[in-house]
């Protein structure tokens, strides 16, 4: 999966804890690990389906920086004080090569 989701660690950490309660709890390990794995499949496919869509959008042809900048923009005037430091500082960089 690309990195152009960020949900990478979160999905790992998740994955990990919800394998390690199917072990811990399971009457029938090969069962139970067919059931997560079943879960983790379609929470998987959904973060890396977003993740491709922004990873075409970060690399496409035309004026895919200044659509970035955008988004960080919307993002800011919506989100957590911290958040908005740092895409107003990630904004700021991507207009400087644009």
């Amino acid at each position: 999966m690309s990195p152009f989701a960020g949900e990478g660690v979160n999905l790992a950490i998740l994955d990990a804890t919800e394998l390690a309660l199917a072990i811990i709890s399971a009457d029938d390990l090969k069962q139970a690990i067919h059931n997560y794995e079943q879960k983790m499949f379609s929470r998987a496919a959904k973060a890396a389906d977003e993740s491709s869509t922004n990873l075409d959008l970060f690399i496409s042809s035309g004026n895919a920086a200044k659509i970035e900048a955008d988004l960080f923009k919307k993002l800011m005037e919506s989100g957590h004080q911290m958040t908005r430091k740092l895409l107003l500082l990630h904004s700021q960089k991507l207009q400087s090569y644009t």
